[in-house]
Order: C-alpha cells, then structure tokens, then sequence
C-alpha cells in the first residue's frame, strides 16, 4: 500500500504563503523623498562610483564607463521591521525588464544596501531634486 507524501497539505501552504506575501507590496507613483538623491559609499571597489534616485529615474554612475539612467516603470515597497524594501522596475539598457531593489534603513544614519551587494552600505551625499 502506498503512503500519502504530504502533497496535498503542502501545495495549499505554498499558494497561501504565496498570495500573502504577495499582497504586502505597495505601489508609489514616484520615488518617495527618503531614498530621492546621490548615494555614494566608501567601499575602496566603488570609488567613483554613485548613484541618484530621482522622482521617477535612477542614474548610476559606472565609472569610466559613464553613467546611464533608467526610468522606473513601476515602484513598489514593503515594510520589513525597520527596513523598508524598494523594488525600482525598469528596462535595462537592452530594453529587458529588469529591477534596482534597495532596502533603506534610517538606524544608524541614512542607508541604503542594494540587494545584490548586501554587505556594502551606500550613504547620501546630496539631496536630488525632483524632476520637471
């Protein structure tokens, strides 16, 4: 006789967990004015490295390789204790969708930790005026 593997029970769990965390996104309109401006860091692997977050762009400066700017599409958020997770949708300069995720924390300072560089802590160095 063949045993239950728990399937049925753990499908149902995964599509709840699913449609809960999903719904705790928000969407904004614009970026909001806590991440808005130039953000730089002192990571010796970044020097010269910066970017700016505008009401509904972000320009990252690359280097000698120049900067390039992406316009978001859409901007969602969700609270995670004293984090705030900002997920910045865009097209890449390939035209492919692609997302700028950055969680801000106001303790200690004002920081932003950009998904893929968890470790690196970028500060701000100006506040970005909105656009026209």
């Amino acid at each position: 006789m063949r045993r239950a593997t728990g399937r049925a029970v753990w499908f149902p769990g995964l599509a709840a967990l699913t449609i809960l965390t999903g719904c705790d996104r928000n969407v904004l309109d614009e970026a909001p004015e806590e991440v808005r401006g130039t953000w730089v860091t002192d990571a010796p692997a970044y020097e010269n490295r910066a970017f700016t977050i505008d009401a509904g762009q972000i320009t990252i400066e690359r280097g000698e390789a120049g900067p390039v700017t992406h316009r978001f599409e859409r901007i969602e958020y969700q609270e995670i204790g004293a984090v705030v997770q900002y997920r910045f949708h865009h097209r890449n300069e390939w035209g492919e969708q692609d997302v700028f995720q950055v969680d801000h924390m106001e303790f200690p300072g004002d920081i932003l930790r950009i998904k893929n560089q968890p470790r690196i802590a970028w500060y701000r160095d100006t506040i970005a005026v909105a656009g026209p």
